[in-house]
């Protein structure tokens, strides 16, 4: 036995300092024991550590920050406290303005009236110009600046303050600013315009919110169901802490046409929307469907929908005529409306999907969770038939041993049980600018240049043109730096087998356009998330005005 043996490892030691703004926070260890108060002496601890520190402060939210012990090294862990100061039943409390508020019953309500600095940083941070009036009015045995205004004015105000007020830690998510108009004021320093107007002073009321309750159904079920144009779920749903207002109500379900309603809560309501669809031409994840424009898609796992075959020339017409964009450059070969477009550069073709998904978005014909998309270079190796390693770039995947193509693995294509494809053969060696040295002289495919998409043997997947006739863009960049896109597949021109290659790429800067690239598109199910607070509390918006349609009851 060596002496290194006998040694045991030395052991390493990092320093943290803890600090907070404001000081005087009590510091909690991850399993919730007091450490110390901030700013605290500098504690030292094992290299390697993971420390989690809690910060608590009467007046300001709980917080956390946690991190890893370095090896001879100080770390300074500062928390900045946010202020968390809602008010408290039979206490007095203090508005994010610096102002007093006396409990009264189960409110809270400012101990003065809406002071003239207080309107004028409403109305400067709303940009709004809003008819009011400002007078000196004795309050305590102090003259205040106050405003007078309307109610509709006044309500804006508390609402414009309950939000800065949530925001910076003053309010809690059930209580909201109400104001209270002073029906019985008068002074002789109001003005008779004022008088004839009925603008008054007003306070300001803190309230709990008195949630609602909404049971969301639909038939057939399973509905996505969307609430102001915000994903909550699906149906059957049952939210319980929805706030007083009118909303809009958007289900979509598959196959059927949208179910659109607008539902009006009083406080404490308890009501139910029953949505019944009725079918409609729009897209049915897992089974084969034809889209607005008549582009066949068949389904690719639970979430995809590929097109069978690449963009054609008529479906991008429909595009440049329909958004009112500036037309391809001429291909220089004669091509009809069922060809591949080609002359498209990838910012072209994204710019063809983001057009797609919204038409086809406003014709419910896809539901608003759906998106057109290029796919991306590991959905199009797999659609050929390959796998690929998620981390790494389509340059690291094209270091690939296996000599496979789309079809199989035979070569030169002519030996295989069938065309493969739209590629340099004997009748594009005919044309006057192809050498025939760039050609298969013994293959025929019978195309010179493009081809109608769809003109040839599908694979598996029952899709077509995955060998030449188009070159197609994917969403992927060539690498990880970006700089260069990246097109897959072969084309017209395509004569080589490394160009034939199933896991074969070529690199091209994304703005690029050339008669050889094209695009397929493929419709993807974007992963919802419910934007909804804790509990199914709905923040509503009083300015939204909610659209019906002729399925609303």
């Amino acid at each position: 036995m060596t002496i290194s043996q006998l040694t045991p490892p030395e052991v390493k030691y990092g320093y943290v300092k803890v600090i907070s703004e404001p000081e005087g926070a009590e510091v909690y260890d991850g399993e919730g024991d007091f450490m110390s108060i901030t700013p605290m002496k500098i504690v030292r601890m094992r290299a390697g550590q993971q420390f989690e520190f809690e910060f608590k402060l009467e007046g300001y939210r709980t917080e956390r920050e946690e991190g890893i012990i370095v090896a001879d090294q100080t770390q300074v862990v500062e928390k900045i406290m946010s202020i968390y100061a809602p008010p408290v039943a039979g206490q007095e409390w203090v508005d994010n303005f610096g102002l007093p508020y006396l409990p009264v019953d189960e409110y809270h309500v400012s101990s003065g009236f809406v002071r003239a600095y207080q309107w004028r940083r409403f109305t400067k941070a709303t940009q709004s110009e809003r008819e009011y009036e400002t007078i000196k009015h004795s309050e305590s045995g102090v003259n205040r600046s106050i405003v007078l205004v309307s109610q509709k004015d006044a309500q804006a105000y508390c609402e414009w303050q309950t939000k800065q007020a949530s925001t910076e830690g003053y309010l809690n998510d059930a209580q909201y600013i109400s104001p209270r108009l002073n029906l019985g004021f008068n002074s002789r320093e109001m003005s008779n315009k004022a008088k004839a107007k009925k603008l008054l002073p007003f306070h300001c009321v803190v309230k709990n919110i008195a949630f609602a309750h909404v049971v969301i159904r639909s038939n057939p079920p399973g509905s996505s169901i969307f609430i102001n144009d915000e994903y909550r779920g699906t149906a059957p749903l049952t939210l319980t802490r929805l706030k007083p207002g009118e909303f809009q109500v958007r289900l979509e379900l598959d196959g059927f046409r949208h179910y659109i309603t607008t539902v009006k809560l009083n406080e404490m309501d308890r009501k139910e929307v029953n949505a019944r669809h009725i079918a409609n031409n729009s897209v049915v994840y897992g089974r084969p469907w034809k889209n607005g424009l008549g582009m066949s898609f068949v389904p690719f796992g639970e979430d995809l929908m590929v097109s069978i075959w690449e963009t054609r020339i008529a479906d991008y017409q429909e595009y440049t005529e329909e958004a009112k964009i500036e037309k391809l450059p001429f291909s220089g070969f004669a091509q009809g409306p069922d060809h591949p477009v080609v002359q498209v550069s990838r910012d072209d073709a994204e710019g063809f999907c983001k057009w797609l998904t919204e038409r086809e978005r406003k014709g419910e014909r896809i539901p608003a969770d759906a998106i057109y998309r290029l796919p991306t270079d590991e959905e199009w190796s797999v659609l050929v038939g390959i796998e690929e390693n998620p981390e790494d770039s389509p340059a690291m995947r094209e270091f690939r041993p296996e000599r496979i193509f789309p079809w199989g693995t035979e070569w030169p294509p002519q030996e295989a049980p069938a065309k493969v494809g739209n590629i340099a053969d004997q009748v594009a060696a005919q044309a006057t600018d192809v050498k025939q040295s760039q050609t298969l002289l013994n293959y025929n495919d019978g195309y010179e240049k493009t081809s109608p998409v769809g003109s040839f043997k599908p694979n598996n997947l029952g899709l077509f043109d995955l060998t030449g006739n188009a070159q197609e863009w994917v969403s992927d960049d060539y690498k990880k730096e970006g700089e260069y896109g990246v097109l897959r597949g072969g084309g017209w021109n395509s004569y080589l087998d490394k160009d034939l290659f199933a896991a074969a790429r070529n690199a091209v800067r994304a703005s690029k356009r050339s008669n050889l690239y094209g695009f397929r598109v493929v419709l993807a199910k974007e992963m919802k998330v419910p934007d909804s607070p804790i509990d199914g509390e709905l923040q509503l918006d009083s300015n939204k005005k909610p659209e019906n349609n002729e399925n609303s009851p």
